[in-house]
């Protein structure tokens, strides 16, 4: 099985996963394999981005669609590409999340972010959702950044096509004159870039 069909499958089976403990009222069991998957990026990268998160994967259907008819994404609003805006979204979920936890009342949270991810994606290029509102990315770039495994691009190998910057769903190809390496805190481990590029020059190293 190659790795294409393989993520494929991973993404598919967490999305099963996620859809019956939020049907059974045990999405307590998906925030620690959130947790879990936040600890391993020190380790790994964001392979939770990548290979198992539910908005990631059903963001791929927007993304398809638009593609597939020709439709161009709109340009993100000047006033959300901002850094405060990560840093608004994500004080925004702990906020609810603490008023969750002190008034015992349940809210749909995970559901919403998920709703907000896929509409945002019908309308706006998927870094938008990636790069600036999701809060777990926003969590998981942090030790992303740190990660002692991730994606890199050889630069003797390279041919400065552009390709990888073209796909990266994250905008986390970053130019230097004609020199591309690789933003750990913001690669998503989407593989992406690693099928696009023609000189085979990505590798998870």
């Amino acid at each position: 099985m190659n790795s294409k069909k393989l993520q494929t499958l991973s993404q598919v089976i967490f999305l099963a996963l996620f859809l019956i403990l939020l049907s059974r009222g045990l999405i307590q069991i998906w925030v620690t394999l959130f947790v879990l998957s936040m600890v391993g990026a020190l380790f790994l990268g964001r392979f939770y981005c990548g290979w198992i998160c539910p908005i990631q994967t059903l963001m791929r259907l927007p993304e398809w669609l638009r593609e597939k008819s020709g439709g161009r994404a709109l340009k993100v609003p000047s006033l959300l590409n901002r850094p405060g805006t990560r840093v608004a979204a994500l004080g925004i979920f702990f906020a609810l999340f603490a008023f969750s936890m002190v008034t015992g009342r349940r809210l749909p949270v995970l559901p919403a972010l998920v709703v907000a991810g896929v509409a945002l994606t019908l309308f706006f290029p998927a870094s938008l959702w990636h790069r600036h509102l999701c809060p777990y990315g926003t969590l998981l770039s942090l030790s992303g950044k740190h990660s002692r495994r991730g994606l890199t691009i050889i630069q003797e190998d390279c041919i400065s096509c552009g390709a990888c910057r073209d796909v990266c769903p994250a905008e986390a190809i970053i130019t230097d004159g004609a020199s591309y390496r690789i933003d750990q805190a913001n690669c998503l481990l989407c593989m992406r870039c690693t099928r696009a590029c023609p000189s085979g020059c990505i590798q998870y190293s």
